[in-house]
């Protein structure tokens, strides 16, 4: 079964996540690059670790999903 969870970029380009929550997202991460679990965006999570990972392997991996 495939995985249906938003990326990062998805919720960012369906304008679901606000310029504000990436910036304090990213403030998250590089006050503690331990940060995993990160709110954002009408009940997602983010985890930060695997979205810096995916982007330091290029544009088309999907690990930095967002999840419920």
């Amino acid at each position: 079964m495939a995985d249906s969870s938003p990326t990062a970029g998805d919720l960012f380009n369906a304008k679901a996540i606000p310029d504000e929550q990436v910036n304090a997202a990213i403030k998250a991460y590089l006050a503690n690059p331990e940060t995993d679990a990160h709110p954002i965006a009408d009940g997602y999570v983010l985890d930060l670790g695997a979205v810096v990972r995916s982007c330091s392997r290029g544009p088309r991996r999907r690990e930095g999903k967002a999840r419920r």
